[in-house]
């Protein structure tokens, strides 16, 4: 009773998996995922995968997505998701101040209490420049501040 149980579930599960499409899944943080699709909405896709089961990715995180044709020899269809425009560079704070500067703001707080107090702030600022004439300017500016009771 248990080995026909296992089996037909062993054969119910192939046969799930036999009618949805292999692909290859390229996300847009460099990592690659193959499993056959299962599910696909405009806002997601939902992959069956051997070691991870059921994964349902947001189409915003996926950067491309290549699925076999079934009929006949595979072929790979490459589907691009849609990037939104970026949007013009209006400087820092929308000032103009910057303009087409690669900018990182860094800010960070941390405090405990407990038989003493303790308060620390950080912020860093990194900016850099290049164009096609040479002209490079980078820079750092960081403030870091604690104190303790």
């Amino acid at each position: 009773m248990r080995l026909t149980t296992s089996l037909f579930i062993l054969i119910a599960l192939s046969l799930c998996t036999s009618f949805a499409s292999a692909a290859t899944i390229h996300l847009k943080n460099g990592d690659t995922l193959n499993a056959p699709i299962i599910g696909e909405t405009n806002e997601s896709v939902t992959l069956l995968h051997d070691s991870l089961g059921s994964i349902t990715i947001s189409r915003k995180q996926i950067s491309e997505i290549l699925a076999e044709k079934k009929a006949g020899a595979p072929q790979a269809d490459t589907l691009k998701s849609e990037e939104p425009a970026k949007p013009e560079d209006q400087g820092l704070l929308a000032s103009g101040f910057m303009k087409d500067w690669s900018r990182e703001l860094d800010v960070g707080l941390s405090g405990a209490e407990g038989n003493s107090q303790k308060f620390n702030l950080h912020a860093l600022l990194e900016a850099d420049y290049s164009d096609d004439v040479e002209d490079i300017w980078k820079f750092q500016i960081a403030f870091d501040s604690g104190c303790a009771k």
